[in-house]
């Protein structure tokens, strides 16, 4: 099973970069940014808008991620 890989400040410089270099060696990647931030989704990368600090906003984030590496 491919390991999925979910990233907070995901639009931010050093949250962008570690999605960029886990992409680059065909990882799978969920990234978290802010409601009014850019991210399109493709092929391994799901863009999940939402705030650390909104609980609910959360779940979409976590939804079917059991053994995913934090």
């Amino acid at each position: 099973m491919k390991n999925l890989y979910l990233v907070t400040g995901a639009a931010g410089h050093v949250g962008g970069t570690i999605v960029r270099k886990l992409l680059a060696r065909g990882e799978t990647v969920r990234c978290l940014v802010l409601p009014e931030e850019p991210g399109t989704d493709g092929p391994n990368v799901r863009y999940v808008r939402g705030d650390v600090r909104d609980r609910a906003s959360l779940l979409p984030l976590f939804e079917n991620a059991q053994g995913a590496d934090l």
